[in-house]
C-alpha cells in the first residue's frame, strides 16, 4: 500500500486542468476578442473614410513629407492636379519634384522652407507649380509642422492653393471616393498599427483644417440643417467656437443679416434640387461687424439616392466685396464726371470703330441717345464724306499711337444743323501696349467761329476805318504845313515888310527932334522900340511857321539854326550831333523830323526843368533818326501828355504817316527822351508797323 505522504497531494501541485475546461474558456476568451477587433477595424475604417473624405475633397493640394523632404502621401487633389498616382510622388523629394518650375532658385526656396518647418517653424510662401496641361499657376504655399508629445517634428504637412483661381474641390471630392474607400481598406489591414494611424490621421486633420482659411463643415439633410461638424478655424474666422454651430440650425440662422436670410434659406431649399449651389451672404462676426461669406454647398446621397448630408465650405471674402464697393463707387463717380462734361466725349472700340462709351454732352450735341449709339459706327449716322473723314482720322489715331488734336472739323446733326468741333483722339492701351480703344473729346467751337468771323468782319472795318483816318490825317498835317507855308510867306512878304517901313519912319521922325518936345519925344522913341520887338517877333514867328532853311539849305542847317536860337532864348545848354546825314532828305521826312524836334524843345522848356538838351541827328539801315533828350524831371509813362502845340500823339501820328517809329523813354528824375525814325525809302519802313509811343 502506499504511504500516507505518497498518496497525498502536495501542498504546491497544480491541480491539471480537465480539457473540458479548457475548451469551454479558450471559444469564449477568442470569440470577445475577434468581435472586438471588428468593432475596432469598423470605428477606424469609419473615422479614416471620414478624414480621407475630408482630406481628398478639399480645394488645396496636401502633401505629406518626412522632415528630410521626401513624399509620404498626398491627396486626391494635388495628385490629379499633377497627373499622378501616390506611387509616381511617393519618396521623392519635394523640391525636386517635377511639377515646379525648374528654376534653381525656386527649388533652394523650397529646401530652405523645409529645413525650417523640420526645426518646428510653420513657413508660407508662394511657388510657380506647373499644371497638366503645362501651364503655370501661382500656389500659396503652406508648410507645417507635426511634432510628437516630446516636441520633436515628425512628419509635415504642404497645403498649396491656387492663386489664380478657385479649386474645383467637390467635382475632384466624388470622383476619386471609390478608390480612397479601396486605400483605406488596404492601409487598414495591420490591425496593430490601426490605432496608431488612426491618431496620426486625426492630428494630421487637426493640423489641416487650423492651417486652411476655408472653414469646413456638414450638415444634416433635414430640415432644420443641424450641423454636425464645423472645423476649427471658424474660430479665426469669425471668433465662434466649432460647438456653437452644433446640433439644431437656430444659431447660424440667427446670426445671418436680415436682408440675406430669406435668400440664403432659399438657397439651402434649392440644393436638394439642383444638387449644389454657391452663394454669398453677410454673417454676424463676434466683434459686432458683419462679414461676407462665400458659400459652396453640396448634397450628398447614399447609394439608394436618399439625402445623408450636406457637405460645405466657406471662405470670408469681405475683403474683396469692399474692393467691388470701392470698385463700383468709382465708377459711379467717373460716369458722374464724364456726363457732367461740358464738352462731348465718346469711346471707339478699336477693332471695328464702333462706339462703346457717350456722355450727356455727346447726345445733346448730336441729337441721339446713347443707347442709339452704342455699337454702331459713324457710317450708320453721318454722311458718307464726314463718316470717312472721320474713319480716317481714327485710323490715323490708332495707327500712330499718340494724340491727334484736330482744330476744325464739321459734323451734321440729327436735325440737319451743321456744328463745327475741335477735336482731340486719344488711343488707350490694353496691359501688352495694343490700341484697345479711341478716346475722343469734342468741343462745339460753332458760336466762336461765328463771332471770330463777326470780329474779322469788324477788324476789317476797322483797318478800312483807320486807314480813311489816317489818309484825311495826313491831308490834315499836310493842309496845316501848307498854310503853316502861306501864312509865313505874308508875314515875311508883307506884315514884316510895312512893319519894317514903320519901323524906318518911326526913325526919321526921332532924326527930327527939335520939332518935338521932351514928351512927344520919350514917346516916339518907346514906339520905335516896340516897332523894332514887334518887327522881330514876326519874323521869328514866320520861321517858326515855316523855315526856309529847311528848303534851301536842308535839315541839318535847319537843326542846327532852330537849336542856337532855343538856346539863346532859353539859357539852356544844348548840343546838336550829326553823324552820316545823307546830302539830300524828302522835304517831308524833312519837315516830320523838323516838327518833331520844334514840339519836344517847346516841351523841354516847358515842362522838363532841365539844364542841358542833347540833340542827334543819325542815317541808320532803317533812316534817319532824331533824338532830343534832356536832363530834366522826366515823368510817368501813365501821365497825360502836354497838350500844348503838336503834342506828342501829333508827333506819333505825323511820324507814322511816314510809315515810321516814334516812341518816348522817360521815368521820374531820369530826364526824358524822344526819338523818331523816318524810312527814306517807303520799302525801308520799319517791321514795327507805324508809330508808337
Amino acid at each position: 500500500m502506499p504511504s500516507k505522504k505518497s498518496s497525498k497531494p502536495r501542498r504546491n501541485q497544480k491541480r491539471p486542468r480537465s480539457s473540458a475546461r479548457r475548451t469551454a474558456v479558450r471559444p469564449r476568451k477568442s470569440t470577445g476578442h475577434y468581435f472586438g477587433l471588428k468593432r475596432a477595424e469598423a470605428a477606424l475604417r469609419a473615422s479614416e473614410q471620414r478624414f480621407r473624405a475630408i482630406y481628398d475633397q478639399t480645394h488645396e493640394f496636401i502633401d505629406l513629407l518626412n522632415p528630410d523632404g521626401t513624399l509620404i502621401d498626398a491627396n486626391h487633389t494635388a495628385l490629379a492636379f499633377r497627373g499622378m498616382q501616390l506611387s509616381d510622388v511617393v519618396g521623392k523629394l519635394f523640391w525636386e519634384a517635377p511639377w515646379w518650375d525648374v528654376s534653381q532658385e525656386l527649388q533652394a526656396k523650397l529646401k530652405a522652407g523645409i529645413a525650417q518647418v523640420a526645426q518646428g517653424h510653420f513657413i508660407r510662401l508662394n511657388a510657380e507649380h506647373r499644371a497638366q496641361d503645362g501651364t503655370i499657376d501661382e500656389i500659396d504655399l503652406s508648410l507645417t509642422p507635426i511634432t510628437d508629445a516630446t516636441g520633436k517634428v515628425t512628419q509635415i504637412i504642404s497645403e498649396g492653393r491656387r492663386i489664380t483661381e478657385l479649386t474645383r474641390v467637390q467635382e475632384q471630392l466624388w470622383q476619386t471616393h471609390a478608390d480612397l474607400e479601396r486605400r483605406v481598406q488596404e492601409r487598414t489591414a495591420v490591425l496593430e498599427r490601426a490605432n496608431e494611424e488612426l491618431q496620426l490621421l486625426q492630428a494630421r486633420q487637426q493640423q489641416l483644417l487650423t492651417a486652411t482659411p476655408v472653414v469646413l463643415y456638414v450638415c444634416r439633410a433635414t430640415g432644420d440643417y443641424g450641423a454636425t461638424f464645423v472645423s476649427e478655424n471658424v474660430m479665426e474666422q469669425l471668433g465662434y467656437r466649432p460647438q456653437d454651430y452644433l446640433g439644431h440650425s437656430d444659431f447660424w440662422v440667427s446670426h445671418l443679416h436680415p436682408d440675406d436670410r430669406p435668400c440664403v434659406l432659399a438657397d439651402l431649399a434649392r440644393v436638394f434640387e439642383e444638387g449644389q449651389h454657391v452663394h454669398e451672404y453677410r454673417f454676424l462676426h463676434h466683434d459686432g461687424t458683419y462679414r461676407w461669406l462665400h458659400d459652396e454647398l453640396r448634397l450628398i446621397r447614399d447609394q439608394a439616392g436618399m439625402p445623408v448630408e450636406l457637405v460645405g465650405f466657406q471662405i470670408d471674402v469681405t475683403n474683396r466685396k469692399h474692393a467691388e464697393e470701392a470698385l463700383r463707387r468709382s465708377e459711379a463717380f467717373t460716369a458722374s464726371v464724364v456726363d457732367n462734361l461740358p464738352n462731348m466725349l465718346f469711346v471707339k472700340d478699336a477693332k471695328d470703330l464702333r462706339f462703346v462709351r457717350l456722355n450727356k454732352a455727346a447726345e445733346r450735341l448730336l441729337g441721339y441717345s446713347e443707347r442709339e449709339l452704342l455699337g454702331k459706327n459713324d457710317h450708320d449716322f453721318f454722311p458718307e464724306d464726314e463718316a470717312d473723314f472721320f474713319t480716317a482720322k481714327d485710323r490715323e489715331v490708332l495707327t500712330h499711337g499718340q494724340l491727334l488734336d484736330i482744330p476744325e472739323e464739321p459734323i451734321k446733326t440729327r436735325n440737319g444743323e451743321i456744328r463745327i468741333l475741335h477735336t482731340k483722339k486719344i488711343p488707350l492701351f490694353d496691359p501688352v501696349g495694343h490700341p484697345q480703344y479711341l478716346l475722343g473729346i469734342s468741343e462745339d467751337i460753332t458760336y466762336r467761329k461765328r463771332v471770330e468771323e463777326a470780329l474779322h468782319t469788324k477788324q476789317v472795318e476797322l483797318e478800312r476805318s483807320q486807314a480813311q483816318l489816317q489818309d484825311l490825317t495826313a491831308k490834315l498835317i499836310t493842309a496845316q504845313d501848307s498854310e503853316r507855308q502861306r501864312l509865313a510867306r505874308d508875314l515875311h512878304d508883307d506884315i514884316t515888310q510895312r512893319l519894317a517901313a514903320l519901323t524906318i519912319d518911326l526913325g526919321n521922325l526921332r532924326g527930327r527932334g527939335d520939332d518935338l518936345n521932351e514928351l512927344d519925344s520919350g514917346n516916339l522913341d518907346q514906339l520905335h522900340e516896340q516897332a523894332k520887338q514887334l518887327t522881330t517877333d514876326v519874323q521869328s514867328l514866320s520861321h517858326q511857321l515855316h523855315s526856309t532853311l529847311l528848303e534851301h539849305l536842308g535839315l541839318e542847317e535847319a537843326v542846327r539854326e532852330h537849336v542856337e536860337e532855343f538856346a539863346a532864348r532859353t539859357g539852356l545848354t544844348t548840343q546838336v550831333v550829326v553823324r552820316s546825314l545823307p546830302p539830300t532828305i524828302p522835304i517831308e521826312h524833312a519837315t516830320c523830323l523838323y516838327r518833331v524836334l520844334q514840339e519836344s524843345l517847346q516841351n523841354v522848356h516847358k515842362h522838363a526843368h532841365a539844364t542841358h538838351v542833347l540833340v542827334r541827328l543819325v542815317k541808320t539801315p532803317q533812316g534817319v533818326v532824331l533824338c532830343v533828350h534832356d536832363d530834366g524831371r522826366g515823368f510817368e509813362q501813365q501821365e497825360t501828355a502836354p497838350s500844348k502845340g503838336l503834342g506828342l500823339s501829333s508827333m506819333a501820328e505825323r511820324v507814322g504817316i511816314l510809315k515810321g517809329t516814334f516812341r518816348i523813354r522817360t521815368k521820374p528824375g531820369d530826364g526824358t527822351e524822344i526819338h523818331a525814325s523816318v524810312p527814306l525809302d517807303p520799302r525801308e519802313a520799319s517791321q514795327e508797323g507805324g508809330a508808337g509811343s
